[in-house]
C-alpha cells in the first residue's frame, strides 16, 4: 500500500510552468528595418523581403553567413548607402539655396546701396538746381529794377525835350497852316475875307504873345493882319514881315533845341531797350532753371521710390532666408544622425568583427540623440 500512496503523491505533484523567453529588442536592426522601409524606389514585395532577412543575416556572424545572406547583406548596404545619398542630395540643395540666398542678399544690398547712393547724387542736383533758381530771381529782381530806373530816368528827361518837340510841331503846323494864309490871303477880294483873316489871326495870337515882339508891333499886328495882302500899306507890310521873321526865329531855336536834346532821348530810350532785353533774357534763364530744377525733383522722386523699393527687398529677403536655413539645419541633422548612428549600425551589423563592446555600446546607447547633438554643435 505505501508504494501506491508514493505513486499517488508523485502524480499529485506540481508541473513545472515553462515562461517563453521574450526577444529582446535590437535597436540597430531596427535602423536597419526603419531605412528600408523608408526606401522611396523599392517595391513593396522587394522592402518585405528584405526586412524579413535582416534579423538571420545580419545576426549570424559574417563568417558563417550563406551566399544568400551575404547578398541580403550586400543589398541592405546597397539600400543603406542609397539612403544616404539621398540624405546628401537633399543636405546639398539646402546648402546651395543657402548659399544662393547669400548672394542674392548681396545683389540686393549692393543695389540699394546703388540707390541710396544715387539718392544722395540726386539730393546734391536738387540743391543745386536750387540754388541756381535763386541766383536767377535774384537777376531778375535786379533787371526788372534796372528797367524801372531806365524808365523813370526816361520819363523825367523826356518831359522837357517832348514838350519842345511839341511846341515845334505846334508852331511849325500854325506857321504853315494860319500864318501864311494870312500872309497870302486868298488871291482874290471876295466877302467875308476879313473875317477868315481874323479867324486866322485869333487862332495865332496865342503863339504870338510867346516869341516876345515888341509892344509897339503888338499893337499894329490886328489892324495889318485884319486886311487883305492888297489893301495892306508898307506899314502893314513891314508889321507882317515882322511877324514871320519872329516866328521863323522861334521856329528855328526850337528845333535847335529838339536836335539838341535828340541824342539824350534817344540814350534813354536805347537804355530802356537794353533793360528790357536783359530783363527778357533773364526771363528766359528763369524759365529754364525752374524745369531744371522740376526735372531734378522729378528724378530725386523717383531715386527715393528706388531705395524704397530695394530696402523693402532686403527686408522681405531677410524674412524669407530665415526659412531656408531653418531647413538646411534640419537636412544637416538627419544626415549627421544617419552617418553617426544608422551608417555605424549597418557596419557593425555587417562586419561583426569590431569589439563586442562596442556593438552593444552603439546597440544600447541613445545614439541617435548623440548625434543630434553633434551635429547640433
Amino acid at each position: 500500500m505505501a508504494p501506491k500512496a508514493t505513486k499517488r503523491a508523485a502524480s499529485q505533484a506540481p508541473k513545472e510552468v515553462r515562461i517563453p523567453k521574450v526577444k529582446k529588442a535590437n535597436p540597430m536592426l531596427d535602423s536597419l528595418i526603419e531605412t528600408v522601409d523608408a526606401a522611396m524606389d523599392l517595391p513593396d514585395a522587394v522592402k518585405a523581403m528584405l526586412i524579413a532577412v535582416i534579423p538571420g543575416s545580419f545576426l549570424t556572424p559574417s563568417a558563417e553567413r550563406h551566399e544568400s545572406q551575404a547578398a541580403a547583406v550586400r543589398m541592405v548596404g546597397e539600400v543603406v548607402e542609397a539612403r544616404r545619398a539621398k540624405l546628401k542630395q537633399d543636405l546639398d540643395f539646402e546648402q546651395a539655396r543657402v548659399d544662393g540666398a547669400d548672394k542674392e542678399k548681396a545683389e540686393l544690398e549692393a543695389a540699394m546701396a546703388v540707390a541710396e547712393s544715387s539718392l544722395t547724387d540726386a539730393d546734391t542736383v536738387v540743391e543745386a538746381k536750387r540754388l541756381s533758381l535763386n541766383a536767377v530771381a535774384e537777376a531778375m529782381a535786379e533787371k526788372q529794377k534796372e528797367l524801372s530806373e531806365a524808365e523813370s530816368a526816361q520819363r523825367e528827361g523826356n518831359v522837357e525835350f517832348e514838350a519842345r518837340q511839341h511846341e515845334k510841331e505846334h508852331f511849325e503846323t500854325a506857321f504853315e497852316k494860319h500864318f501864311k494864309a494870312l500872309r497870302d490871303g486868298p488871291g482874290e477880294v471876295v466877302e467875308g475875307t476879313a473875317d477868315t483873316n481874323n479867324q486866322h489871326y485869333d487862332l495865332l495870337l496865342p503863339l504870338v504873345s510867346k516869341i516876345g515882339l515888341d509892344e509897339s508891333l503888338l499893337t499894329a499886328l490886328p489892324s495889318s493882319a485884319a486886311k487883305v495882302p492888297s489893301a495892306r500899306g508898307p506899314f502893314d507890310h513891314m508889321v507882317i514881315q515882322q511877324l514871320e521873321q519872329s516866328l521863323s526865329e522861334h521856329i528855328a531855336r526850337l528845333r535847335e533845341a529838339v536836335e539838341a536834346a535828340a541824342p539824350a532821348a534817344e540814350e534813354r530810350s536805347a537804355a530802356v531797350e537794353v533793360a528790357k532785353t536783359a530783363l527778357a533774357e533773364v526771363r528766359v534763364a528763369e524759365t529754364a532753371a525752374e524745369g531744371e530744377l522740376t526735372l531734378a525733383r522729378t528724378a530725386r522722386e523717383e531715386m527715393s521710390e528706388r531705395v524704397t523699393t530695394a530696402k523693402e527687398a532686403v527686408d522681405k529677403f531677410l524674412i524669407d532666408s530665415k526659412s531656408f536655413s531653418k531647413v538646411r539645419d534640419e537636412k544637416e541633422k538627419a544626415f549627421r544622425n544617419f552617418e553617426q548612428y544608422d551608417l555605424e549600425c549597418y557596419a557593425v551589423l555587417r562586419d561583426k568583427s569590431r569589439d563586442v563592446s562596442i556593438a552593444k555600446d552603439i546597440a544600447m546607447s541613445p545614439a541617435k540623440p548623440a548625434a543630434v547633438e553633434v551635429a547640433g554643435a
